[in-house]
């Protein structure tokens, strides 16, 4: 009679454990859905009309100029003694 107790305990336990996992992953596939959704949308509004999704009031920064580097001082020999 223990053995047959416990054992609808566990199969209880297993079984009410995996519900709540079963209504998640639904939650998750559908939050999934709406998001590759959305993506796909912005993707397509962009490949159609880019020039709405360029910020052209920034000034680009003008090019700074390379820095040439400086000739050195010519090491100057000391007389020999």
């Amino acid at each position: 009679m223990k053995k047959l107790l416990s054992t609808i305990f566990v199969v209880t336990v297993i079984l009410t454990s995996c519900g709540p996992a079963g209504e998640d992953r639904f939650q998750m596939d559908r939050i999934a859905k709406r998001m590759s959704d959305s993506l796909a949308h912005l993707i397509d509004s962009s490949l159609k009309d880019p020039s709405k999704y360029l910020n052209l009031n920034v000034p680009s920064r003008p090019a700074q100029p390379v820095a040439v580097p400086q000739p050195t001082a010519a090491p100057t020999a000391t007389p020999a003694k």
